[in-house]
């Protein structure tokens, strides 16, 4: 939907909010920008968004983890990987960027839940560090499922992607391969519904892991959080 009798519905709501995270395609953005020139109501609807976007990000304070904890998440995501100072700001300033993508996802989650599902408790946005890959995962309300959602990216040629969930002190746990780009995992292990569980997207041979645990490259990473 989009105009309808002089009013904007959901869907320009949604991807209003969708340009100023940056989750639309080249194309999408694009379109959009075209739009604004065009549309002062839907260029005010996108104000709207980047100023209550931009109140968060100012409440939302900067705080720096103890240099163990950033190593034990390090070994944890990263085992093996030669421990590197130089790396190290910019793989925290990718992790601080996920969890602050998880605080705005909220708001687009809802508008693509289908109607008749609680609404979720849980919720991580799953990025890779250039944002080229982007999920979003919610434990429903009555924790009947995993909802998850591809909004951008794909897998490289000849590869596929794999969801991991990554319990405190416990290895990676499939839940899966991502073959469509909303679906919902309704067997995933309940203990999973926890805020703090890591959850991350590999690239894997084609049918996934043949190990039961990753063997490609980690692409992307995100943290359940209450909603």
């Amino acid at each position: 939907m989009t105009m309808t009798d002089g009013g904007y519905g959901d869907d320009d709501r949604a991807l209003a909010g969708e340009y100023v995270l940056g989750l639309l395609s080249a194309a999408e953005a694009a379109a959009v920008r075209t739009r604004l020139a065009a549309d002062a109501l839907f260029a005010r609807e996108v104000r709207t968004w980047r100023e209550a976007f931009a109140e968060l990000d100012a409440e939302t304070a900067e705080v720096a983890p103890p240099p163990r904890v950033l190593a034990a998440i390090e070994e944890r995501l990263f085992p093996g990987a030669p421990a590197s100072s130089s790396s190290r700001p910019s793989r925290w300033r990718w992790l601080s960027g996920v969890a602050f993508a998880a605080s705005v996802a909220v708001a687009l989650f809802f508008t693509v839940q289908p109607p008749g599902l609680p609404p979720p408790v849980l919720l991580a946005s799953v990025a890779s560090e250039d944002q080229a890959l982007q999920l979003r995962v919610g434990i429903l309300g009555d924790l009947s499922a995993m909802h998850v959602i591809l909004d951008e990216g794909s897998a490289p040629p000849g590869r596929v992607l794999e969801l991991w969930a990554i319990a405190e002190g416990q290895p990676p746990v499939s839940l899966g391969v991502i073959e469509e780009r909303d679906f919902f995992i309704p067997d995933y292990p309940r203990e999973f519904a926890a805020a703090g569980l890591t959850l991350a997207v590999s690239e894997e041979p084609p049918g996934g892991s043949p190990t039961g645990q990753p063997t490609g490259e980690v692409l992307a990473l995100g943290t359940l959080a209450p909603v």
